[in-house]
């Protein structure tokens, strides 16, 4: 747009090119690259170009002509406090991982997922690791995972997605664990297990680059192998690896040479709400990806109301869980569903060693809520007047 503005950002590089000065500024997710005469900026009186470093806050008013920003005045200078700061290396794991959170939203709903917003307060407290509250005298725990409300309603619309918070009680210890963490959740009608496993490739092909080469960021993301990402049956991995009680200490092993999928599970070893094989086995897949283990999971959903009633009514789960019984509307027909943790697969992408890294503020059993590298300093707010 053309006309007089005010552009607000934070140098990246000041550079002196033929009597002239161009100033690379970040805005958000954004890199403008405003030109200037130094009297325009005041160079050589208050202002240097050398003060002009790295991390400084401007405030330029602008013209914009045919997508070129010029500087008219330089109003406002703040240097950035080193103390207070964060590496900018953290900061370009943000903005990657918002580009992550957009390009899934925007993908699912091309494809006509619809976003619904699931409740983040359950009845009941039977879940173990489950954060526990007392709503209003009843007994309630924050959400682990909202696939039952999910369920119902991408039956209702068809297609149905939900990207939000979920809360359990990890260990902070854990190099992939978080106790707050972003879930998304997708099911549509009519999916059957290859067809959720085909869903989950495609979007993380599509979703874990796009957006990200004009910030200069996408050097930096592993690249997603050409060929389809295998689909091994559990047993087969059982017995190669001599695992009688899971494969959960293998999973890296076995995802060592590129993302892979591990398909019908024994019973014992997969959600209590998928359909049973003819062998009896569970009808749903893990994702292993390298350095990560497990980062996403599937099925084919019960959707049977008498079965689901008589299993609510046999565990004393009737009061907690009858709602989803009575909200099976089409009982014959095929429910496929997906869950990824979206930090997981942010860590695989940027090559993350540690999930925390992934957020400044991070929940640990220390509960802090700034991290110890910058709680002793506030410069950077009082230096910025706030």
């Amino acid at each position: 747009m053309d006309g007089e503005l005010l552009v607000k950002g934070t140098v990246v590089t000041a550079t002196s090119k033929d009597n002239g000065v161009r100033l690379s500024l970040k805005s958000g997710s954004q890199i403008l690259d405003v030109l200037g005469r130094p009297s325009e900026l005041g160079i050589g009186g208050a202002t240097t170009l050398q003060s002009l470093k790295p991390g400084t806050f401007v405030e330029c008013r602008c013209v914009a002509s045919h997508g070129v920003l010029r500087c008219l005045e330089l109003q406002a200078q703040c240097p950035l406090s080193a103390e207070g700061a964060f590496a900018p290396e953290q900061l370009d794991r943000l903005v990657r991982y918002s580009a992550l959170l957009q390009s899934t939203r925007a993908w699912l709903a091309e494809r006509g997922y619809v976003e619904v917003r699931l409740p983040s307060i359950h009845f009941g407290q039977n879940v173990a690791g489950s954060f526990l509250l007392d709503f209003q005298g009843e007994p309630a725990r924050l959400s682990g995972a909202n696939a039952l409300f999910l369920n119902v309603m991408a039956m209702q619309l068809g297609r149905a997605f939900t990207l939000q918070r979920a809360f359990r009680l990890e260990s902070e210890y854990s190099f992939r664990h978080l106790a707050e963490f972003d879930l998304l959740e997708a099911g549509g009608i009519g999916l059957r297990l290859p067809e959720c496993m085909d869903l989950l490739e495609q979007l993380i092909r599509k979703v874990t680059q796009p957006g990200l080469q004009a910030q200069g960021l996408s050097d930096k993301l592993v690249s997603v192998p050409d060929a389809p990402f295998p689909r091994i049956p559990y047993e087969h991995l059982a017995l190669r690896y001599g695992a009688t009680d899971g494969l959960d200490k293998y999973e890296r092993q076995i995802a060592a040479d590129g993302p892979v999928f591990v398909v019908n599970p024994p019973s014992r070893h997969a959600s209590w709400s998928a359909q049973r094989t003819a062998d009896g086995r569970s009808c749903s897949f893990s994702l292993l990806l390298p350095g990560i283990g497990e980062v996403a999971e599937g099925a084919e959903e019960s959707t049977d109301a008498k079965y689901l009633a008589d299993k609510f009514r046999a565990l004393g789960l009737e009061r907690q869980l009858g709602w989803y019984a009575r909200l099976q509307s089409y009982p014959m027909a095929p429910l496929g569903t997906v869950g990824l943790g979206v930090e997981r697969l942010a860590m695989w992408s940027q090559e993350i060693q540690d999930i925390k890294d992934l957020n400044p503020f991070h929940r640990s059993h220390n509960f802090a809520e700034i991290p110890k590298e910058v709680q002793a300093d506030t410069e950077l707010a009082r230096s910025c007047g706030a």
